[in-house]
């Protein structure tokens, strides 16, 4: 959705999650809240910030390739990539999302529409990729992923730091072995994704 800040050409951001920048003087707003990003542009004196919290998008779904991104500010985790490098990179780019402002991939399970476009990505974004152990090892001995990739087990139940976000695997009924994830973001929100719902409590 639009906000205020969209009547005006969009600015940079000015930090990550978490670190705020010193307000001007005479700027109006305030601090508060653990991940408020704001652009500040000057207009005979006032200011006009932009706020953005966390949220869930959905890069592409379908049968022939899903994925999806959990964002907070500038950082963003990248959930599947069922799709190749342009396709990815063409929907990060029509949402304004760096690859160096990615924490990293995590992978529900192994079926090709949730996996096929991380080969080609990869090779030419290096991230660090998490999920399940069984399913990593599937990636690695299939050759899903380049050699060189940082693989990275999460123990189901047990919260990982991945980035500035807070990352809990859980199982889930598949015909493979599939998580799903609970994320707690910057913001003190919590999105909980697996492969039959979203939920933003």
């Amino acid at each position: 959705s639009r906000g205020l800040g969209d009547v005006y050409k969009r600015q940079p951001l000015r930090h990550a999650c978490g670190v705020p920048p010193p307000l001007p003087r005479g700027d109006i707003g305030s601090r508060s809240g653990p991940c408020v990003f704001m652009t500040a542009q000057q207009t005979e004196r006032f200011y006009l910030l932009r706020f953005i919290m966390s949220e869930f998008i959905s890069l592409y779904s379908g049968s022939s390739g899903n994925s999806s991104v959990v964002r907070c500010g500038e950082r963003y985790l990248i959930v599947d990539m069922g799709k190749g490098v342009r396709t990815t990179g063409a929907a990060l780019k029509e949402l304004e999302l760096n690859v160096s402002d990615c924490d990293g991939i995590l992978v529900t399970h192994e079926h090709s529409d949730h996996v096929k476009g991380l080969s080609t990505f990869l090779k030419k974004y290096p991230l660090p990729v998490y999920g399940a152990e069984e399913t990593l090892e599937f990636l690695d001995a299939n050759g899903v992923v380049p050699a060189s990739c940082d693989l990275t087990a999460l123990t189901p139940g047990r919260e990982e730091d991945i980035g500035v976000f807070g990352v809990k695997a859980f199982p889930t009924s598949h015909d493979v072995p599939c998580v799903g994830y609970r994320i707690h973001t910057p913001d003190e929100k919590t999105m909980t994704l697996s492969l039959i719902h979203i939920s933003e409590p």
